[in-house]
């Protein structure tokens, strides 16, 4: 994120959860310039998610949210379809996989039963 000065300049927290479902901390002066210059930069590669969609589209799921789910969020979400990540800054270690984007690959998850006697 480093790399986007004028994108870091509308936060008010660092991103965080992880490279491939990254939340958002928004300045309020900035929540409605925020979705356009996201998707400008970055929209061929996430999808952008306000607080509100997250939870009308269960993105979590469809039970009850905890209830610090609006603290910890943050005020958008960002999934990956693509092959990118996000970083908030090069000094960060990164991990060699990710498993929290959109992509068919990542959504399909194998579910292995074994049978004991």
């Amino acid at each position: 994120m480093t790399d986007y000065p004028e994108m870091m300049e509308m936060l008010r927290l660092p991103i965080s959860v992880e490279a491939r479902a990254s939340a958002f901390y928004v300045k309020k002066e900035f929540l409605h310039e925020f979705e356009e210059r996201f998707n400008r930069n970055f929209g061929k590669d996430f999808l952008l998610f306000s607080a509100e969609e997250m939870l009308e589209k269960q993105i979590f799921g469809d039970g009850v949210p905890h209830k610090k789910f609006r603290e910890l969020s943050g005020d958008y979400l960002a999934v990956g379809i693509s092959d990118k990540g996000f970083a908030y800054s090069e000094n960060l270690p990164m991990f060699r996989s990710n498993h929290a984007g959109m992509t068919e690959q990542e959504m399909m998850v194998p579910l292995i039963v074994v049978e004991r006697p």
